[in-house]
């Protein structure tokens, strides 16, 4: 049986581990029907059992380790009141379990709560005490060899410190460490306060400075940097009065712009300039066509069989399909802007077929012919 240690009465974890083996091989072997029950806990020699298993943990086969077990006692439970004590010795017996199919018991392990004479309950008693005053007046010799004086405690027959220790402390600016604070402390009360409103004032002119570059605004509103952005950017603020000039948000400001623009044909703005763009690559390649050819101008004659794709004209060319493939735009009357491509001319009768028009046209209308 082994002796723990002394403990202090609020003590947590008694830890007390023990093996087990097999009888014939002597090979690592598992306990059974271990519990907390199964822990005795007996004080100062006496056969009166702590009365509960309350704050005891027992494990079998110790971090699945077969053959190692682990009992923990918590001094701290008070359970059986006024058993776990300061001054008083316990032994811990382990009765009943089983191990290779014998049912065994033995003492486990010994413990003791602020032994009486022992080092916890003498620092506990202010018993144990270091003598500052008798180490102060003793000599003591370090292993390089360097004496420290016994009258090291005596500040009248202390030495000034030189060599590394003064050259890690550094030279005084003035004429010692102490005069040195002395002048930080005066700074501090005088020179300080005064800088800083120095800095103060500077800071002020240089705010001031500031303001008259952005412009002598005044008063709060609209006559603010904030009122101006405000004009800036919505059409429904109100302008500042001391900017000068025209600018109306109500017109002016990009929320008024933005609504000027209107809304797009298409999905969005991009797409109208994108759809745009091909509208205009599709001009350019019908106008380069156009270069260097002569225009023949022409007008509708009336009668009973036009329609909108078939009608009579005032042309004078007597070949059949002469205009053909060649692109018919109306200057006037309700088609004005429509053009059509023809798809064939009959050069005795000047009837013209095209693409039909949107209506058939009137009498008069005229028109330009363009062979593509």
């Amino acid at each position: 049986m082994m002796y723990l240690g002394d403990y202090p009465a609020s003590h947590t974890a008694v830890c007390i581990p023990f093996d087990s083996f097999a009888a014939a091989t002597g090979a690592p072997s598992a306990t059974s029907n271990f519990a907390a029950g199964d822990i005795l806990i007996y004080k100062d020699g006496g056969t009166t059992q702590r009365s509960s298993s309350s704050g005891i943990t027992v494990s079998t086969s110790f971090d699945s380790q077969t053959g190692l077990q682990m009992i923990v006692i918590d001094l701290s439970d008070n359970t059986d009141a006024g058993f776990y004590a300061a001054g008083h010795e316990y032994q811990v017996g382990v009765a009943d379990i089983t191990i290779d199919g014998q049912t065994v018991r033995f003492w486990a392990a010994t413990f003791s709560i602020e032994r009486a004479g022992g080092v916890l309950a003498l620092i506990k008693a202010n018993t144990i005490k270091v003598d500052v005053n008798t180490i102060k007046t003793q000599a003591v010799t370090c292993a390089a060899g360097v004496t420290v004086l016994a009258s090291v405690g005596t500040a009248a027959t202390s030495t000034a410190q030189t060599g590394d220790n003064y050259v890690r402390l550094g030279a005084p600016a003035g004429a010692s460490v102490s005069a040195d604070i002395a002048s930080v402390k005066s700074d501090t009360g005088t020179t300080i306060p005064a800088t800083l409103a120095t800095i103060t004032g500077y800071t002020a002119t240089e705010i001031a400075t500031l303001i008259a570059r952005l412009g002598a605004w005044t008063g709060t509103g609209v006559n603010t940097v904030l009122g101006a952005f405000k004009a800036l950017l919505s059409k429904t603020a109100s302008a500042p009065s001391d900017i000068g000039g025209t600018f109306d948000p109500a017109t002016d400001s990009t929320e008024a712009l933005r609504d000027n623009i209107g809304t797009s044909a298409g999905a969005s703005l991009s797409a109208d300039i994108a759809a745009v763009q091909t509208d205009a690559t599709a001009i350019k390649a019908k106008t380069d066509k156009l270069r260097g050819v002569t225009p023949t101008y022409g007008a509708i004659v009336d009668d009973s069989d036009n329609t909108a794709a078939i009608f009579l004209t005032d042309l004078a060319e007597t070949e059949d399909d002469h205009w053909k493939d060649a692109f018919l735009t109306f200057l006037t009357g309700d088609l004005t802007g429509q053009t059509r491509r023809v798809s064939s001319y009959d050069g005795s009768t000047k009837f013209v077929t095209a693409a039909a028009f949107s209506k058939a046209p009137e009498d008069g209308d005229t028109f330009v012919i363009v062979n593509d």
